[in-house]
């Protein structure tokens, strides 16, 4: 899917950014050499897999600190249950003295932060709290563990300044601490224009051991057409959403992800994408991104033709972005990197399962290192929708993908993918 079919300006962008990744025609896969026996029991035995020459790389902008290692422990206080909707969280941090406490002080949340002076910590106490909250002052909003304080969106909700509702917005420069709740969305997939928080007007969003679930169109906003918008996530369990799990959109919004796990779960609505940096700035490591499917007719494998769901994708991203340590599996694409050639650090990720593609460069010029591909149908993509595109591979792994590298390209433009050794590939 163009992911993004038209022009490069933002206003453009912003238009089209719902149709979101995919795309390609001339096809021409590329083997390289180096089959090894190893390589086999390596994807049968959870890819175990490390690169002993990788001392050349090492940029003072990024240098990786511990390649490969997600915190699995962590992940697995995130399982989620199908079946019976049980979601298991993190515990929230050590409790600190409260200024305000909710319901004790104030029945509502909002009461509370109207009331509150800046500065303050709010505390809630467990319940569930059916309100629309709007943050325009620095507050620590402390929740007593997402299973048991839920802030859940009312039948009925106001939008914003860009014209959708939301559940929790930042704004007015406020720069605001949330940690130990769970977000929850309206029930059923009608949930147009929602968004779970949203940060503009200069906002800053510190979220911590939080759970964003429920129909919501994006579970987390930042920045947009004239806004600016900063969010730090960590720790926290995000799902549910129709279109987005975290979007930033615009040269002025930031957003740095750690240690997160972001579960696409509507594969019959939209192509979603886990998270989309559209011309922001993104540090997205060691996190979890998984199960963006899109089964719709208008998706399917043909890049240029077609839509793909999406674990990462950043599309003219700024300068200095950072894709690194992530573990993407299971989505239409893993990780697709467009435009801003030298943008983005991606480095040390592992991609399994990702159906349709591991990994895409596009319409620009980018290096892929010391990354590890299992599975799918092609391993690492040259995309040229619209520019001229080159991949470079610099200690990749390729296993068990039915075309290990492919270059495609529309029009006259030209594609191509190089390998640097060691990097080696086994179909």
């Amino acid at each position: 899917m163009s992911i993004i079919k038209a022009t490069a300006k933002v206003n453009s962008i912003f238009l089209a950014v719902v149709l979101i990744f995919g795309t390609f025609a001339a096809v021409y896969p590329s083997f390289i050499n180096g089959i090894q026996a190893q390589s086999e029991y390596e994807y049968e035995n959870d890819y175990e897999y490390e690169y002993n020459d990788n001392d050349s790389y090492n940029l003072p902008e990024y240098t990786s600190q511990q390649p490969y290692e997600y915190p699995q422990q962590a992940y697995d206080e995130y399982e989620y249950n199908n079946d019976n909707d049980n979601y298991y969280y993190p515990p929230t941090e050590e409790p600190i003295s409260a200024d305000i406490v909710v319901p004790n002080d104030f029945d509502t949340i909002q009461e509370a932060i109207d009331a509150a002076d800046e500065g303050d910590v709010i505390k809630v106490l467990p319940g569930t709290y059916t309100e629309q909250l709007t943050i325009s002052k620095n507050l620590t909003i402390i929740g007593s563990g997402p299973m048991s304080t839920i802030i859940e969106a009312s039948g009925v909700l106001d939008p914003n300044v860009l014209g959708f509702t939301y559940i929790v917005e930042i704004n007015n420069g406020a720069e605001v601490t949330i940690n130990g709740f769970t977000i929850k969305g309206l029930n059923g997939p009608d949930c147009p224009d929602s968004t779970g928080i949203s940060v503009l007007d200069g906002g800053i969003l510190h979220l911590k051991y939080t759970a964003i679930k429920g129909c919501t169109q994006h579970a987390i906003w930042i920045g947009g057409p004239g806004q600016v918008g900063d969010a730090t996530i960590t720790n926290s369990f995000i799902t549910d959403y129709q279109d987005h799990g975290v979007f930033a959109l615009g040269s002025n919004a930031t957003v740095t992800m750690s240690y997160n796990k972001v579960v696409g779960s509507s594969p019959d609505v939209f192509p979603v994408v886990g998270v989309l940096i559209v011309e922001g700035k993104g540090t997205i490591t060691h996190n979890e991104v998984t199960n963006n499917i899109c089964n719709l007719d208008i998706c399917g494998p043909d890049w240029f033709n077609d839509f793909q769901a999406g674990g990462i994708t950043v599309v003219e991203a700024s300068e200095g972005s950072v894709i690194a340590n992530n573990y993407v599996t299971d989505n239409d694409a893993g990780i697709a990197v467009l435009g801003a050639s030298g943008c983005c650090i991606v480095d040390y990720n592992k991609l399994k399962d990702n159906r349709f593609f591991g990994i895409v460069i596009g319409d620009s010029e980018h290096v892929v290192f010391n990354t590890k591909i299992f599975g799918g149908q092609v391993g690492a993509a040259a995309a040229a929708t619209f520019a001229n595109t080159t991949a470079v591979l610099d200690h990749v792994k390729i296993v068990g993908a039915e075309i290990p590298i492919q270059s495609l390209s529309s029009g006259n433009l030209t594609a191509a993918v190089n390998v640097l050794s060691p990097s080696f590939f086994q179909p």
